[in-house]
């Protein structure tokens, strides 16, 4: 499923929601990808490369009172002093860009997804929380601000953004592979999966 964060002239960005159902489980499996794209280049934009230094902190700073509130507030799911509990918390919300691969824009700030498992049990489900812009505005950069402000992006020399730096693979420059399948061990308490490479 897609779900649009913001489309206009100057940026595309929205959520694809990826539900697994596994025979015999107890619950489905909610995955997030998110995308931030320049509409006049095509560029995919990390999340990091809105903000001064590319720095994830400002955005995780904000964003971890407002999924404190969302896990506290789902029946059975409250990050308590179980010191279990509070430790996948706090490394779920930490700055890395593997914790923000879900990060959206929408008109009212970034909005974070955080999949089942990350920062509560896989049985609380996934997360969502809206930053501000408000509470993140300060520590964006020109290209940052342009997004929150609905404007033109600026150039930087080159094709786009200042993203992820690796140049965008075309038709054939991707080889997949399958590492595992159930039948190899990648399945467990009935739940199957197959596990992927991509490689340039």
């Amino acid at each position: 499923q897609w779900i649009n964060g913001r489309s206009n002239a100057h940026v595309v960005s929205g959520r694809w929601v990826f539900t697994t159902y596994y025979p015999g489980a107890a619950h489905p499996y909610d995955a997030y990808q998110s995308l931030i794209v320049d509409a006049q280049t095509g560029q995919a934009i990390d999340p990091w490369a809105l903000f001064e230094s590319a720095s994830l902190t400002p955005l995780a700073d904000a964003a971890r009172p407002l999924l404190l509130n969302a896990v506290n507030g789902r029946d059975g799911c409250a990050v308590s002093t179980d010191t279990f509990a509070q430790q996948a918390f706090d490394s779920g919300v930490e700055p890395k860009p593997e914790n923000y691969q879900a990060v959206a824009v929408v008109s009212s700030g970034l909005s974070v997804a955080i999949a089942p498992g990350q920062i509560s049990s896989e049985a609380c489900g996934g997360f969502q929380a809206t930053v501000p812009w408000s509470s993140i505005k300060s520590a964006l950069n020109a290209f940052g601000v342009a997004i929150a402000d609905g404007q033109p992006l600026p150039k930087t020399g080159g094709d786009g953004p200042p993203a992820s730096g690796v140049a965008q693979c075309k038709d054939g420059e991707v080889v997949v592979s399958v590492l595992m399948t159930p039948a190899t061990g990648a399945a467990g308490l009935s739940h199957q999966g197959v596990l992927l490479q991509f490689t340039p």
